[in-house]
């Protein structure tokens, strides 16, 4: 008999980093498990009408507290297991609150996996980070940096933590993709993903205005449409900025907008396209990226600040950090790989050998495991917990969190802004 696992979830047609997670998830949770799992899905509402899939048992309006109850019932006469993926920002209530009427109700076996960690939270995103926590079987989280600030800031036990790194598409690398968008005599830098105040994008154009002058064929792009919830405030104006920083630089040959959201076939194709991938985010405290996890995924070369996740996935020289909010600094850390093409060949190797952990299928293997444990009687998963602890996959095996932290070493946070959903991914 196929178990049967519900997530609780932004879902597309939605457009949302979370959604789109989800959704990737699910589709190498069918390649890996097949028939043996049952998938269903508690998408999380926002007001707009949508026209869900299939898999989707109903939707969660975000502010409806009692709908979150009548969800959870859902799930228990549905499901086996429950999977929230859990970003303060979509969900309803102080902080997210909203997400623990539905904890609450649940009769089956939960499992959170937490698309934000930060290290210095408010006391009301502590309490519900921790309520969360404490009703659920395993949380999982996608950096190693998560786990010390999960233990020691959150009062989480270790034992609880799952290490499962986020996940990538396969994204073959185009060779003509240059060609084919016309861009042949270009150097491409790039970003994507949602565009909104906090990403960074103002540093980014400040950089290409000090490497313009010496390297004339760069082109930074900026793909990627404002955010659907900052459409109504102040993601327009944000953008306006940009574009008028743009014209006030002279950089109209060096810098384009993509103002759209691609599909996965216009971004392998421009991530084929691009030698080196740019994040510039300036919050220390993001501990996942999509974006980056994907431009890994294509073996690009990578230059970012260094928030949480970035320290993790590009440490031991995968990519090039550089500071924060300042574009002298990422102009000199660029200019290493266009006037060093060892190095940027050196990074894209990296990159690869990196990314063979990434596949959707891969990881979905490691979710397969941990649903089934979810079905063990509940003395086999308190042994296996006290016995083993959290897994960490590495690219050399599976290790025991301890054992691969003490070998790369724990990562810190400090204070900066709340993502909330709205950072990019």
């Amino acid at each position: 008999m196929a178990q049967s696992v519900c997530f609780v979830s932004t879902y597309p047609p939605r457009q949302c980093g979370i959604a789109s997670f989800t959704r990737d998830l699910i589709q190498g949770l069918e390649q890996a498990a097949g028939k043996a799992l049952a998938i269903r899905v508690l998408a999380m509402g926002d007001g707009h009408a949508y026209t869900y899939p299939d898999e989707v048992l109903r939707e969660i309006p975000e502010d409806e507290p009692q709908a979150y109850v009548e969800a959870a019932q859902l799930a228990n006469e549905t499901s086996d297991v429950v999977c929230i993926q859990h970003e303060y920002g979509i969900f309803g209530g102080e902080a997210g609150e909203h997400i623990l009427g539905l904890a609450r109700a649940l009769e089956r076996p939960l499992i959170t996996t937490l698309h934000t960690v930060l290290p210095d939270p408010s006391r009301q995103e502590l309490r519900v980070l921790q309520e969360l926590a404490h009703r659920s079987e395993r949380v999982v989280v996608m950096s190693r940096a998560a786990i010390p600030i999960l233990s020691q800031r959150y009062g989480i036990p270790v034992s609880k933590i799952r290490l499962i790194r986020h996940g990538a598409p396969h994204l073959p690398v185009d060779p003509q993709a240059k060609t084919k968008l016309g861009l042949e005599d270009r150097v491409v830098m790039s970003t994507f993903g949602f565009i909104g105040p906090g990403k960074g994008l103002e540093y980014a154009i400040d950089t290409v205005a000090r490497l313009a002058e010496d390297h004339p064929k760069l082109l930074y792009l900026i793909l990627g449409r404002v955010h659907p919830r900052l459409e109504q405030g102040q993601g327009p104006a944000y953008r306006r900025g940009l574009e008028e920083r743009v014209q006030a630089l002279d950089l109209g040959d060096h810098v384009r907008f993509v103002d759209r959201y691609l599909s996965l076939e216009e971004l392998s194709l421009y991530l084929s396209a691009t030698d080196i991938y740019f994040t510039p985010y300036p919050g220390r405290n993001q501990i996942s990226s999509g974006t980056l996890t994907f431009a890994l995924a294509t073996g690009r070369a990578i230059v970012s600040t260094p928030y949480l996740y970035a320290q993790d996935v590009l440490g031991g020289g995968r990519g090039l950090l550089v500071p924060f909010s300042d574009p002298d600094a990422m102009a000199a850390g660029i200019r290493r790989l266009l006037e060093e093409p060892g190095l940027l060949t050196t990074l894209q190797r990296r990159a690869q050998a990196f990314a063979r952990q990434l596949p959707w299928a891969t990881v979905a293997r490691q979710y397969v495991e941990l649903f089934r444990e979810m079905t063990e009687p509940a003395r086999a998963r308190a042994r296996r917990r006290l016995g083993h602890g959290p897994k960490v996959v590495t690219p050399w095996g599976t290790k025991p969190a301890r054992v691969a932290m003490a070998e790369e070493g724990k990562v810190h946070g400090g204070r900066a802004g709340r993502s909330h959903g709205l950072a990019a991914r």
